[in-house]
């Protein structure tokens, strides 16, 4: 599901909430099928804290899948290839990253003018461009980005990218990947 999905009952769910679930489902049987860069420990980790939303209790809420899928989506260089690769399929790897791309900016905040003043306030005293010029550059790309989920089109365009490449592998057999327990499974069994 969608980050914001788990994280409340309260969302109507749209065809972009569909477009991310579809990316975590894609994500999870990558990690449970394909050999990545990940050890063992990252991906069961990772399985368990995204995947496996935790119990909210009372209106505090508690630490959910939802605020780990957020978090994920938000770190601009999660699957950049220094932090995850999938070391026998480029075009799979380069999917998983543009997908991650193409998502992120559905948790990103707006661009605010006051961050522009605090953020890019040396460069208009080393003679950089005023910051409402800059406020409105960062608020286009911002519009431009959002502007890729208006529809499944670019979302369809990397998958054609991936799966039309000439580096796909031929021999790529999904092999199930090895998990290790949590602590909590190993107490309860």
């Amino acid at each position: 599901m969608a980050a914001d999905l788990v994280e409340s009952s309260d969302v109507e769910q749209t065809f972009v909430h569909d477009l991310e679930s579809f990316f975590w489902v894609l994500f999870w049987i990558v990690l449970m099928q394909v050999k990545t860069s990940w050890n063992d420990a990252k991906r069961s980790s990772f399985l368990a804290t995204t995947f496996s939303p935790g119990v909210s209790i009372g209106s505090e809420g508690g630490t959910t899948g939802g605020d780990s899928k957020k978090n994920f989506l938000l770190w601009e260089s999660a699957l950049k290839e220094k932090n995850f690769n999938t070391p026998n399929n480029s075009p799979l790897h380069d999917l998983l990253d543009g997908l991650h791309e193409l998502l992120r900016v559905r948790h990103c905040d707006p661009p605010h003018v006051q961050q522009a003043q605090s953020v890019f306030a040396p460069r208009v005293l080393d003679g950089g461009p005023p910051l409402r010029d800059k406020y409105d550059e960062e608020r286009a790309e911002y519009d431009r980005q959002l502007g890729w989920l208006k529809d499944h089109q670019m979302m369809l365009r990397q998958f054609a990218k991936a799966l039309g490449s000439l580096e796909w592998p031929a021999n790529d057999k999904a092999v199930f990947q090895d998990l290790m327990p949590s602590t909590t499974d190993e107490i309860v069994s």
